[in-house]
């Protein structure tokens, strides 16, 4: 309403502050008459032009001089044409009907002066057409109760004027305290979540701790347990190697060769008999040492020396499991066995 007011009050101020085109260039005004230039009589006739201080581009102004005053119809149109508001001026005080509008074309306010000031029923409108306010002007002060409308054309409010920016204002300050209330709990909520976040990594890294911890204690125990079984096997090796160099030596330990031979070779039939294999085994040799008991049953197997195919090297490990008794059929007598099996025996498998 106050943005009418202005636009409005344009129309009379332009009468004494011409900066319009080439027809104002040619009217002065004096005591708030119109005169051409050089002459004493009041201009008659129609004027347009544009007037720089309605917008910064200027707008164009049209309209009637009577006498050197304005009368009748006048139009203000913005820098493309389109019109912004009609007065009706009589002897250069605003009379009657009044409309002004938006830059879409879509009426903005309407209604009625008497001798300058706002009087009668007034309308203004939202941008999309909608009534927005209506009530009673009285000697261009608002009069009476007014209704207010949203932008969907419900009724919200009826009251006058001071009453509605009072309920503006509260509603603005239950808003901004709403705000406030959304921003506090969005900040709690931000800190809670991220002292879960903190809680959860705390207690992430607690649990890596103690996996890493049961981890190293873990791999040490291996690595005792390893350290263990290399000496025992380095022992067992040592015995078996101190064995085979006894037998290499005399006629007595030839037999004894020949008779390790022949055992060594029953295990190697019995585990063939066990063998299970589809790939090509040309070349391919394992050595096992391998732990008995007193009746032949497998003990331990440890692979002594890979033949460079994991798979072949697995196949003739479960061959000799599967075999298990060994030297069943003609089992060695007891002194011998304990002398070159029962501390394991070195067997290479090439089949």
């Amino acid at each position: 309403m106050k943005t009418s007011s202005l636009i409005l009050f344009f129309f009379i101020s332009l009468l004494s502050c011409l900066a319009w085109g080439e027809t104002w260039d040619n009217l002065v005004q004096r005591e708030g008459i119109y005169y051409k230039k050089f002459t004493d009589v009041p201009f008659t006739g129609s004027v347009e032009g544009v007037w720089p201080g309605l917008s910064p581009g200027g707008s164009l102004v049209t309209g009637q001089l009577e006498k050197g005053l304005p009368q009748g119809v006048w139009r203000l149109y913005d820098d493309d044409g389109q019109l912004l508001s009609r007065v009706t001026v009589v002897d250069g005080m605003l009379e009657g009907i009044s409309s002004e509008y938006f830059d879409s074309g879509t009426l903005k306010s309407s209604g009625s002066y008497s001798s300058d000031q706002k009087v009668g029923y007034w309308t203004y409108y939202f941008f999309n057409g909608v009534v927005k306010t209506r009530g009673f002007y009285d000697s261009d002060a608002q009069s009476g109760a007014w209704e207010f409308f949203d932008q969907t054309g419900n009724l919200i409010f009826v009251g006058t004027q001071k009453e509605w920016e009072g309920v503006q204002q509260q509603r603005l300050e239950k808003e901004r305290q709403l705000e406030a209330a959304e921003d506090r709990k969005r900040k709690r909520d931000e800190q809670q979540r991220e002292q879960q976040r903190l809680e959860k990594e705390r207690e992430r890294k607690a649990a890596e701790k103690i996996r890493q911890e049961r981890e190293a204690r873990e791999l040490k125990g291996k690595a005792r347990q390893r350290l263990l079984v290399g000496q025992q096997r380095k022992q067992r090796l040592a015995k078996l190697r101190d064995v085979q160099k006894a037998v290499e030596n005399g006629e007595t330990q030839s037999l004894a060769k020949d008779k390790l031979d022949k055992y060594i070779n029953a295990i190697r039939a019995e585990v063939l008999e066990k063998w299970a294999w589809d790939g090509e085994s040309g070349g391919l040799a394992v050595y096992y040492e391998i732990r008995l008991s007193d009746s032949g049953d497998v003990i331990n197997i440890n692979i002594s020396r890979p033949s460079g195919n994991p798979a072949y090297d697995e196949s003739v490990r479960k061959a000799i499991q599967m075999a298990s008794p060994l030297m069943r059929n003609d089992p060695p007598d007891a002194t011998f066995f304990q002398r070159y099996f029962a501390d394991g025996v070195n067997i290479e498998f090439k089949f």
